[in-house]
């Protein structure tokens, strides 16, 4: 398993938008090799996590790959463009052809991403493994719906149904897709929130319910009492929300209170 470029700032890290790749692929990969392992079967991790360029990443990659036998080789990555959906690739003579077409379509099926197929491409560590090779591109960073359907399955449940792909194993039952993820109960009130995250900056019931969404998911350990302003220092509200930012690439600006509102809906 390669988990796809460096790390975050590890000098080849991947594309950056709603999700950073290289954040998101490493959650994704030590989940898919743990549970690999916990069934038994015998994992290489082949990531590099930081490199000079492009060329010795993928180079140390595929050296990783190729110092012992292995059954098949899995690179996994996120795209971005602003398409929407996952599709995986072989090149057209890899030996990994049946099982790339049974990875996405499982992929797809359950989890709900768009099905864009299965596609050849002469890509680096495609062509230069001697496994059986492919590469999945799980979602899109830079599309809203990718990154709700993301946050909503979790990377558990994305690690899962890769696992299931590959194996046929099936691990647990796969939290189902949303295409508008949303708290239980729901009210009317919640509603006209949700559809007027701009005024988030001002006091009222919309800051209240936020900061009890994310006192209950753990963002948040101030008093509920409906405060936003900036100058409260690192236990306020507002701060908490300028960290979520950061978590989720957002800049510090407008977006605030979207970014929160997604953040907590997704959840």
């Amino acid at each position: 398993v390669d988990k796809g470029h460096t790390v975050q700032n590890g000098g080849v890290c991947g594309a950056c938008g709603l999700l950073k790749e290289s954040v998101e692929n490493r959650l994704v990969g030590n989940k898919v090799i743990g549970k690999l392992r916990a069934l038994g079967h015998t994992v290489i991790d082949c990531s590099r996590d930081s490199a000079s360029d492009v060329n010795e990443q993928l180079a140390a990659i595929v050296n990783k790959a190729n110092s012992q036998r292995l059954d098949l080789f899995l690179s996994l990555h996120l795209n971005a463009g602003g398409g929407t959906g996952a599709e995986v690739y072989t090149t057209n003579t890899s030996g990994a052809k049946q099982e790339a077409k049974k990875l996405i379509d499982t992929y797809c099926n359950r989890t709900g991403f768009k099905n864009r197929g299965h596609k050849y491409k002469e890509l680096y560590v495609l062509r230069h493994t001697n496994a059986p090779a492919m590469l999945l591109e799980m979602c899109f960073v830079d599309t809203e719906s990718d990154f709700k359907r993301w946050n909503n399955l979790g990377v558990e449940t994305i690690a899962d149904v890769i696992i299931e792909g590959i194996t046929g194993q099936i691990q647990s039952e796969n939290k189902p897709a949303e295409s508008e993820p949303t708290i239980k109960g729901e009210s009317k009130l919640l509603e006209q929130c949700k559809n007027n995250v701009l005024n988030f900056g001002e006091k009222g019931t919309y800051v209240f319910l936020a900061q009890s969404a994310m006192k209950a998911l753990g963002l948040y350990n101030g008093p509920i009492d409906g405060s936003y302003g900036p100058a409260k220092g690192n236990g306020s509200f507002y701060q908490a929300v300028v960290n979520l930012n950061s978590k989720l690439g957002y800049k510090n600006d407008s977006r605030l209170g979207p970014a929160c509102w997604t953040y907590i809906l997704t959840k």
